[in-house]
């Protein structure tokens, strides 16, 4: 069966009843579908899987002098619910925070998720960080009371630009996510190293 596109066909001499594939139509219903499917995707969403402190190293009083040698790992699943369409994260920028102060970043580029499947994103952090800039001792100096109250609290900011794939169109995005209020303590008494409490682990969209 031939396009109806195509000016050489004679339809009266075809002997398949002059039946032809409108080949500008065809194209504009998979445009249709896919216009829909993009419109009904929903955004990927981000789950804290993990957060390990590898390294703690903490020392002086909770006064001026404090010093600290810290790592953060942490491991996030990025999940694709939709049926008919992937998505690839372009930029993703994680940025750990303690009490509104950017600590140290990462970032990850042109991760794909499958449709309907889930991806794991590794980040490493690290105190004191060249990556940004900010009061050390005072940090430190917190932490250290933080440490002697037996919790540590922080926070993860996710700044994503996000690309949603149908078969003929795309849709790129950009979102804002926090997980707040990440909670480390102290309860094993033989170690200096803090451990996540496993609780806030959903990253929500923000401003």
């Amino acid at each position: 069966m031939l396009s109806c596109n195509d000016r050489d066909v004679n339809i009266d001499d075809r002997d398949d009843g002059g039946q032809c594939i409108d080949v500008d139509d065809v194209r504009k219903r998979e445009t249709s579908i896919s216009s829909r499917v993009i419109a009904s995707s929903h955004r990927p969403s981000f789950i804290l899987e993990s957060f390990v402190v590898p390294t703690f190293d903490i020392s002086g009083d909770v006064g001026p002098g404090a010093a600290l040698k810290a790592n953060w790992e942490t491991k996030m699943d990025v999940k694709n619910m939709n049926r008919r369409s992937s998505v690839v994260i372009k930029h993703a920028e994680t940025t750990l925070m303690y009490r509104s102060v950017e600590l140290d970043m990462s970032s990850k580029d042109n991760v794909e998720v499958q449709k309907e499947s889930t991806v794991h994103i590794m980040d490493g952090f690290s105190f004191p960080s060249t990556r940004k800039s900010y009061n050390i001792e005072w940090v430190a100096t917190e932490i250290a009371k933080d440490r002697k109250r037996g919790e540590i609290m922080f926070d993860l900011k996710i700044e994503v630009q996000v690309m949603i794939k149908s078969r003929v169109l795309i849709k790129i995005d950009k979102l804002r996510l926090y997980c707040e209020g990440i909670t480390l303590n102290f309860k094993n008494i033989s170690s200096n190293i803090p451990t996540w409490d496993g609780s806030n682990r959903e990253c929500k969209s923000g401003l």
